[in-house]
């Protein structure tokens, strides 16, 4: 039923869902509304224990149920205090690393017992990147083997309100990517340079994340180039030297493009997510006639959802 893109699909929105669930302990230990941000956080562990659950991915499954399950007895007390927050935060970190098919160590014991260890969480570096993360309008990848181009380029992107990482070839930015470092809303991309080139990154951030917009930002570009890039989906090409208005400009429409592509494809997740819960449900009721509707819906959502990949890589094959 799910295909290994539709999984590496998932781990992409479960990193920014973490991301999120990080934000809201945050808020919960800095006093904000309790019962606003453990809704928030309880939607992150059970949108990934159900997503993991019908993936197939179990060691997720199981990390994010039993977070879940333990989240739930801070409901009934109707506060979370610290010991609770560290041991979230420290699964959520667990979670990133059995996401990326490492092996984690994590004590699953209740923090609240006297026995049970305390979470060692590295809370100055996590507040720094939720605080980096929740000032920004989105993450970009400025990729030029050029440090003056990456530093003008660095200026504009900071002036239009988003936060940048540099790369000085293609090859650290596809592992970056890769690895699911960060999630980025757009990549800013030279076409030539030394060990992958842009063209070449291209190709892989299109099999990574083929929602991800690219700008080339190349001077010298050769017609077969141009060519080139719109047949494997890049966003747009500006050519050096480059205006400064229409960089952000490009930038502002690829970025919330991505977004809106984000907020689709999120509502159509979610419903995937959440059908292995309802799936269980309906057969413990004996609704077996309504669960091969579901089902059969279900998987024409997720065929319709591939066809529509399928005509986009067309070109590109």
């Amino acid at each position: 039923m799910f295909d290994e893109e539709m999984v590496e699909e998932f781990k992409i929105e479960a990193f920014e869902l973490l991301d999120e669930g990080e934000a809201n302990l945050l808020a919960i230990d800095r006093g904000e509304d309790f019962l606003t941000q453990y809704n928030n956080v309880f939607r992150v562990f059970h949108s990934l224990k159900g997503g993991a659950g019908m993936l197939g991915l179990e060691e997720v499954q199981k990390h994010t149920h039993y977070l879940e399950n333990l989240l739930e007895k801070c409901k009934e007390s109707g506060q979370m205090t610290k010991p609770y927050i560290d041991y979230f935060l420290l699964g959520i970190d667990c979670s990133r690393q059995l996401l990326n098919g490492q092996s984690i160590q994590f004590d699953y014991a209740d923090p609240g017992e006297s026995a049970a260890a305390p979470a060692n969480v590295d809370r100055e570096e996590v507040e720094k990147r939720v605080t980096k993360a929740q000032s920004s309008k989105g993450l970009v990848y400025i990729v030029d083997d050029e440090e003056d181009i990456r530093e003008i380029l660095g200026d504009l992107v900071d002036d239009a309100g988003f936060s940048f990482r540099e790369f000085e070839d293609g090859q650290l930015a596809f592992q970056a990517l890769k690895e699911g470092q960060d999630q980025p809303v757009c990549v800013l991309l030279d076409m030539t340079m030394p060990r992958m080139s842009g063209l070449d990154l291209l190709r892989e951030i299109q099999k990574i994340n083929p929602d991800l917009p690219v700008i080339f930002i190349s001077g010298n570009l050769s017609k077969s180039d141009v060519i080139d890039s719109i047949n494997y989906g890049v966003f747009s090409v500006l050519e050096k030297p480059f205006q400064p208005a229409h960089v952000i400009a490009n930038l502002n429409n690829a970025a919330q493009k991505f977004l809106t592509t984000k907020l689709i494809n999120r509502s159509i997740k979610f419903m995937f997510y959440q059908f292995s819960d309802l799936d269980e449900f309906l057969k413990s009721q004996g609704k077996e006639e309504i669960r091969e509707v579901m089902r059969t819906e279900m998987e024409s959502l997720i065929t319709l959802k591939n066809e529509l990949k399928n005509l986009g890589k067309a070109g590109k094959s």
